[in-house]
């Protein structure tokens, strides 16, 4: 009995234990299984805290990026801003100098043209006295630069001449016909050339800008103005960077904003301006003023040189005293070029006779034309010739007006004074 008992108790004891075993099994299996859903729980949270982490720290980047791209741009907009500035503030001071130094120069100019004002009175009663010893003295006292320098040139004559008829057909035909003649290229190469000082005052005048300057100046038309008798002169101009402007004539000459009027040029100044600058380039190129004699020669070598001009025209048939009396006058020896005057005197002054037809009025014209002017009286200048005698006549009539008014007042004044 015992035996049994303990083998029954061995056996419950056994699947006592083997129920215990199972019940551990399971629970640890239970455990198992929680701890592997713990687990996964937790890699899930980790990756959920990761991909979090992953987004906040890309916002982060792009936002820090952003505001790094923002900030540059500000930058960079304050040192172009302040580039400009101070290329601006470079390019007003640039302006101001280049204004400063172009009114510096006309001032000058025109201190110039002040102070050399005795010494071209003085050279104006040389030439009417016929000294040509004192004008060459007194031409060379002036200054560098002064306008008379440009009217003495070769050419400059021939385009005062020229001038002069173009002008002349304002008064001749109708206004619209002169002023298409005006602005035809060769009256406006004329016009340029006889007023080539004043236009050679504008050389390096700043544009409005300040960034350019003059190059050239020329003038590129004529049109008449709402005043009758008077005109508006347009300018070619063209500028350091090559680039090229039409612009009018100012009243004060200048490129500044505020100086917009136009100036209104008499016509009958501008005539008298242009006549009186032909007449002088006409008596100096005729009677050899300021023409620089060759240097270098002794009056030996000049005869020498001399005596083979003069063979030379015989061997060729001409005429050996002339052509030597030609060559001592050109360099230089008074009583020669005394005796070419004379010569050219007499021979226009023949033919100015022929034209005269003797009209004693013409004749005196044609006598003061042959000693002051005598390449007007040269063949093919007869309609040029035809427009200073009017011009002669139109200026005598004025003077005989005045000296006519003048003697009335004179008059007056003394019939006013036997009545005090």
């Amino acid at each position: 009995m015992s035996g049994f008992a303990q083998g029954l108790l061995a056996g419950f004891s056994t699947v006592d234990q083997a129920m215990t075993r199972r019940k551990e099994l399971g629970l640890r299996e239970a455990q198992l299984a929680q701890q592997q859903k713990n687990n996964e729980r937790d890699f899930e949270f980790a990756q959920s805290q990761f991909e979090h982490r992953k987004e906040n720290d890309q916002r982060t980047y792009d936002l820090n990026v952003k505001n790094a791209d923002r900030e540059y741009a500000l930058k960079e907009r304050e040192h172009a801003a302040a580039q400009n500035y101070r290329n601006a503030s470079l390019g007003i001071s640039q302006q101001r100098l280049q204004l400063e130094k172009y009114n510096q120069r006309r001032l000058e100019y025109n201190d110039m043209i002040a102070h050399s004002q005795p010494l071209m009175t003085a050279l104006g009663k040389a030439i009417d006295a016929g000294d040509q010893e004192a004008a060459m003295r007194i031409y060379g006292q002036l200054p560098k630069g002064h306008p008379l320098t440009l009217m003495s040139s070769e050419g400059y004559a021939a385009k005062a001449g020229q001038a002069v008829n173009n002008l002349q057909k304002i008064f001749d035909d109708k206004p619209d016909r002169a002023i298409a003649s005006l602005n035809t290229p060769e009256s406006l190469d004329a016009l340029s050339g006889v007023f080539a000082p004043e236009l050679q005052q504008r050389i390096g005048m700043p544009d409005s800008t300040g960034k350019k300057t003059i190059k050239e100046a020329r003038i590129g038309s004529i049109v008449p103005a709402q005043q009758e008798g008077y005109v508006l002169i347009g300018l070619d101009l063209t500028y350091s960077d090559g680039s090229t402007a039409h612009k009018p004539v100012t009243e004060y000459g200048s490129a500044h904003p505020d100086d917009q009027t136009v100036l209104a040029v008499p016509v009958d100044k501008a005539v008298e301006l242009v006549r009186d600058r032909s007449k002088f380039a006409e008596i100096s190129k005729n009677f050899g003023y300021f023409t620089p004699k060759q240097e270098g020669l002794s009056l030996k070598d000049i005869q020498k040189e001399a005596s083979q001009v003069a063979a030379e025209a015989i061997k060729n048939g001409g005429n050996a005293q002339a052509a030597r009396d030609e060559f001592l006058a050109a360099h230089g020896l008074p009583e020669y070029q005394q005796k070419i005057q004379q010569q050219k005197f007499e021979q226009l002054l023949q033919k100015g006779q022929t034209w005269a037809e003797g009209d004693p009025v013409k004749l005196e014209f044609v006598k003061a034309t042959a000693a002051n002017m005598p390449a007007l009286l040269e063949p093919g200048r007869e309609k040029e010739l035809e427009i200073w005698y009017q011009n002669h006549l139109r200026d005598k009539k004025a003077e005989q007006e005045k000296a006519k008014n003048y003697s009335a007042a004179a008059s007056a004044e003394e019939i006013r004074g036997w009545m005090k």
